[in-house]
């Protein structure tokens, strides 16, 4: 019972459709189709007896699959050669401002800037709509997590008349 060492199992178990790869390969100039032999276990037989007949086959083989495994971690190293060339001349591309930072970075702003106007730095700068409510959640969050925001200069009230 002879054995491929890609499988390490007996041809008796293998596929039909494995069994008729490898008889083609071993005779490429009769090429099988799955008619060609009524049963698996017959092609297996007539596999096994070409094994055991022509030694020179299995030699020729082995030549191919050294060849074949040689050339495929050829082709990995210089696969990996040219992804680590690519890699290295892309340039880290700078990361925008978000919203976020710009106005976290505002609301820490020791000059204390009412949320008005950090809500109008924001929109001009990134060009966004974003609103005193949404100023005020982003200092709320800071507070909740432990960052001591300054407090913020009243905008002075107009006098009412009366």
């Amino acid at each position: 019972m002879k054995t491929d060492n890609k499988a390490n199992k007996p041809l008796e178990e293998w596929s039909m459709k494995d069994l008729l790869d490898f008889y083609n390969r071993l005779v490429p100039d009769k090429p099988a189709t799955p008619k060609t032999f009524a049963t698996r276990g017959k092609l297996a037989d007539r596999v096994n007896h070409i094994l055991a007949t022509s030694p020179e086959i299995i030699a020729q083989m082995a030549a191919e699959e050294e060849w074949y495994q040689a050339e495929q971690a050829k082709a990995t190293e210089q696969h990996i050669e040219q992804c680590l060339e690519v890699i290295e001349d892309v340039p880290p591309t700078p990361k925008k401002p978000t919203v976020r930072d710009i106005a976290e970075r505002l609301i820490l702003d020791p000059a204390g800037f009412p949320y008005k106007v950090i809500v109008d730095m924001v929109n001009t700068e990134i060009e966004c709509n974003i609103t005193v409510g949404c100023v005020s959640w982003y200092a709320n969050k800071l507070r909740k997590a432990g960052v001591d925001v300054p407090a913020r200069i009243k905008s002075a009230k107009p006098l009412s008349e009366g």
